[in-house]
């Protein structure tokens, strides 16, 4: 089996993984920090995340580049170009101490109406670990970058598992041995840093690399820059979306309403990484048809292919959160968190429909048309950021939930219509095809998952037997009426193949 079919299958298992951390360990950490500590620890992880794309997306162009250099045979030309992007993340993470250092000073007269004197002092304190941390993972991004165009992936996705694992099980240690948030932060952040000196050595003595720096180059990094802009611009966006409502509700609200945004939200990862398994392994068909000049017509029904798969999962996973997810987060970390349900319905239902048919996003790509989606959502990422404050002094949590849905929302439409006038791609054939029997089939197990959540008795034991037998309703009714012949023997034939691998033959 090849690395990349490996990569592929420890990606998915990646995925499981950190969601079965996500759902024993949150609630362990929640208890032991307190909803004001966890709270914190959600903050720094927030102003974390705008650091880390200062990195400008350029870890995808510094593969594509060192890629086209290896193909030519130019390996020299590669090692010089290789030595430029350290110099050049270098200064990055120099940026990220400046920028680190603006936001250490502000963190005081950001939060000081809501949080208290000792708290912003931890707050301070586990920022600096955080931001140091950071600084040192930017510079040795090219790194990473260099063990992925050499498609280490089983190497790579190991170490991410291994890290992931061992820092969980050390922070729980030591959480029973009455340490906080500064320990969770202290911990998280240095499996990080030990992640980037086993790439380093990884390198240097596995793959025989020779890592040396070289002076920056502007004829290096202007192409680098040319094809990383829209990435950046997509990536600051995406924290906008997702990280800034945490900083402003820790500003008007407080850390305990951090606490319980961020559990509402903390789905959303999770599933765009179900919607984005699905879609990946179709990009090469949708280049080789537009490459091809492959008519719209065409491009639609391969849309509407993709997104109907994506629907058909995403689907199961969004109504099955609709009926019992309340109840759900009431037994996994009590009912003070409550409001925390109407804050994931908030903002995973728009995205839901972001997420099925995100192939479309590839198709901009490939018709060099991703300004166009990048400043549609730009534009609306400014707009959440007053109708956020506006919403959440008026109703809290669930009203900074509600302000980035509708944004989401708009953006989404917006982009449909982009995408009808720019490539002829007809949205209503794409509405009628995606929804054709998925909608009536999906309403029906709908409806029968509220009689099943009526029905049965509540607890665990209850909200498992509820979630099991949903899932067999919801396949069974897609089977049976809610999938297409075609889609059927795609199914049947995967199974066949899966046995076949299992049975050796």
């Amino acid at each position: 089996m090849s690395q990349r079919q490996l990569g592929a299958i420890l990606a998915y298992a990646q995925i499981l993984l950190n969601i079965c951390i996500a759902l024993g360990f949150t609630p362990v950490l929640v208890k032991a920090l307190g909803s004001s500590g966890y709270g914190l620890y959600i903050i720094v992880g927030s102003f974390v995340a705008y650091l880390v794309i200062l990195d400008l997306g350029m870890n995808d162009a510094v593969i594509r580049h060192l890629l086209r250099f290896w193909s030519a045979g130019d390996n020299e030309a590669a090692s010089r170009f290789l030595g430029s992007m350290l110099s050049t993340y270098s200064l990055v993470g120099v940026g990220v101490v400046v920028v680190a250092s603006g936001f250490f000073f502000a963190v005081p007269h950001i939060f000081s109406a809501k949080v208290s004197p000792q708290e912003l002092d931890l707050l301070k304190v586990m920022f600096a670990i955080a931001a140091g941390t950071t600084a040192f993972t930017v510079a040795f991004n090219p790194v990473g970058a260099l063990i992925s165009a050499r498609e280490r992936f089983v190497f790579l996705r190991l170490l991410e598992m291994a890290v992931t694992v061992a820092s969980t099980l050390i922070v729980l240690i030591l959480l029973r041995r009455g340490m906080g948030a500064l320990m969770a932060v202290a911990v998280s952040y240095g499996a990080l840093l030990t992640a980037v000196l086993i790439k380093f050595l990884y390198a240097q003595f596995v793959l025989k690399e020779k890592i040396r720096y070289a002076w920056f180059s502007r004829d290096a990094i202007a192409p680098v820059l040319r094809y990383a802009a829209p990435i950046f611009v997509a990536m600051l966006v995406e924290q906008i979306y997702w990280r800034l409502d945490n900083i402003l509700i820790g500003a008007f609200l407080g850390t305990s309403a951090v606490a319980m945004y961020a559990i509402g939200v903390m789905f959303n990862k999770y599933f765009m990484s179900f919607a984005t398994a699905i879609s990946r392994v179709m990009v090469p068909e949708l280049i080789r048809r537009v490459d091809a000049g492959a008519h719209a017509s065409e491009l639609t029904e391969l849309l509407v292919r993709v997104a109907r798969t994506q629907a058909t999962v995403l689907m199961l996973i969004l109504t099955g959160l609709v009926i019992f997810g309340d109840e759900f987060i009431v037994l996994w970390l009590g009912p003070e968190y409550s409001h925390s349900y109407y804050v994931m319905l908030l903002a995973l239902c728009p995205y839901a429909l972001e997420l099925m048919g995100n192939l479309r996003n590839i198709l901009l790509q490939v018709k060099g048309l991703y300004w166009y989606r990048v400043s549609v959502f730009a534009a609306m990422a400014l707009i959440n950021i007053p109708l956020t404050i506006v919403l959440l002094n008026v109703y809290g949590v669930v009203g900074a939930a509600a302000a980035t849905g509708i944004c989401i929302l708009l953006g989404h439409f917006l982009i449909l219509l982009i995408l009808q006038r720019q490539t002829g791609v007809r949205m209503l054939d794409y509405y009628e095809g995606l929804c054709r029997g998925l909608a009536l089939a999906i309403a029906a197990c709908f409806l029968l998952g509220w009689l099943l959540d009526s029905v049965l008795p509540g607890g665990w034991s209850g909200l498992i037997a509820k979630g099991s037998a949903y899932t067999i309703l919801y396949m069974a009714v897609l089977w049976q009426y809610g999938m297409q012949p075609g889609e059927r023997e795609s199914l049947r034939a995967v199974a066949f193949a899966f046995r076949k691998k299992l049975d050796g033959r």
